[in-house]
């Protein structure tokens, strides 16, 4: 008995220093790569080619601010895997439902004029109603698809995964259609830029990367 379990011990392991040294892999490739296209473009720039500072500073604060959100993304991730033990392809779906459900919120105030009266109590309901619709997608999905396999080889929960993120998928392209749907327009004072440390941001950019950076603070005290 204490063979059979030692010897599952170090199989587990072994499967998690493979993970280990996949994602370090992965961890050094982008280094190079951002190391490679950076030093290129900055020889570029001290010969008078490329883009300018101007160009620079825009493309800093839009990769900051879509950075954040797939931090948000990675998040989630990070929590299933950590919790469960596999890579829930469905997460990106369960995202998107609180994002759609949230459109529909933000568009109904934006109609009833509350959106441009009361920006901050609109933001408020918007993202109650998103986090309260991606937890209730996560937790349907958790007990009818995931709950009966724990305890399974990993490579069952994780097809099931692929088979929920295309339910998910057709589900709500079925309701919401596959065209492209817009938010309403920022309301004050996301609308307008901040000069922030010399730079120019819009305050949406500002919003996303400010709740980011919260959120990443707030998993790493409920982790630790």
């Amino acid at each position: 008995m204490t063979a059979s379990v030692d010897t599952e011990k170090v199989k587990r392991s072994f499967r998690t220093n493979w993970v280990d040294l996949f994602l370090w892999a992965i961890r050094i490739g982008a280094i190079i790569i951002i190391t490679w296209g950076l030093v290129g473009s900055i020889v570029k720039f001290a010969s008078g080619q490329g883009l300018s500072a101007s160009q620079w500073r825009d493309l800093l604060v839009a990769g900051l601010s879509q950075g954040a959100m797939y931090g948000l993304l990675a998040l989630g991730y990070s929590m299933v895997y950590g919790v469960l033990g596999f890579i829930n392809f469905a997460h990106g779906e369960v995202f998107m439902s609180g994002a759609m459900v949230g459109f529909i919120a933000a568009n109904w105030l934006f109609a009833n004029g509350l959106w441009a009266a009361n920006p901050f109590l609109s933001l408020g309901i918007v993202l109650l109603v998103a986090m309260f619709t991606s937890t209730l997608v996560a937790v349907l999905v958790e007990r009818i698809a995931y709950r009966r396999l724990r305890g399974s080889p990993r490579l069952i929960p994780l097809i099931t995964s692929i088979g929920v993120s295309f339910f998910l998928q057709y589900a709500f392209a079925g309701l919401f259609g596959v065209g492209l749907r817009s938010y309403p327009a920022a309301p004050e004072p996301f609308a307008g830029q901040m000069n922030i440390f010399g730079l120019p941001i819009d305050g949406t950019s500002v919003f996303v990367i400010a709740v980011a950076i919260l959120s990443m603070i707030g998993l790493w005290y409920f982790v630790t």
